[in-house]
């Protein structure tokens, strides 16, 4: 059974060849366009998650629903913007794409508040089933989420291969399980 025939079976439909292209661009014009958005007050960015094909519509509401309580909580003009796509598909499940940015309003804490945010989402997305990343791995940004990910014997396991493979510490330092808060 093709995607195309199951996603139909299930009430979905295709956007088309040409619509995943775009879709595509629009990804990448995101890298381009962020600092003239940031000029006109608006912050955003995209982030991706992967879970079973069960918990799809709970993570996509999930990032939906804690963005629209941050943008409350905040006080934050107007609406936040918060899409999905999915982009790709696997026996066990999916990678969703989420687009999030709101106006900011000229806030001269805008990034640190977007960070907050941001983690928030992400915090969102791992309660309801997704993973902290699909491909864009953990690094620095995601660290918070390492008590959720590494067990101690895991940790022990990473940073033994880590000392062992590179001991003075070159590559990927820092990141990962090797991040500060995960010491």
């Amino acid at each position: 059974m093709t995607a195309a025939t199951l996603a139909k079976k299930h009430g979905g439909v295709s956007g088309g060849e040409e619509n995943g292209r775009a879709g595509y661009n629009v990804t990448m014009a995101i890298a381009y366009i962020a600092d003239f958005m940031a000029e006109q007050g608006i912050q955003g960015e995209t982030f991706e998650t992967c879970c079973n094909w069960d918990r799809i519509d709970h993570v996509i509401e999930a990032a939906k629903t804690e963005a629209k309580l941050q943008h409350e909580k905040h006080g934050l003009i107007g609406a936040p913007f918060i899409s999905s796509r999915i982009t790709q598909q696997y026996h066990s499940g999916v990678c969703i794409y989420f687009t999030y940015g709101y106006f900011h309003g000229g806030e001269p804490q805008a990034a640190q508040l977007f960070e907050k945010i941001y983690l928030e989402l992400k915090r969102a997305v791992v309660d309801a089933g997704g993973a902290v990343s699909h491909h864009h791995g953990i690094g620095k940004v995601r660290a918070a989420f390492n008590s959720q990910l590494y067990d101690g014997p895991s940790l022990a396991a990473i940073k033994a291969v880590k000392s062992t493979m590179d001991p003075q510490d070159v590559f990927c330092a820092g990141n990962n399980a090797l991040c500060a808060t995960s010491h």
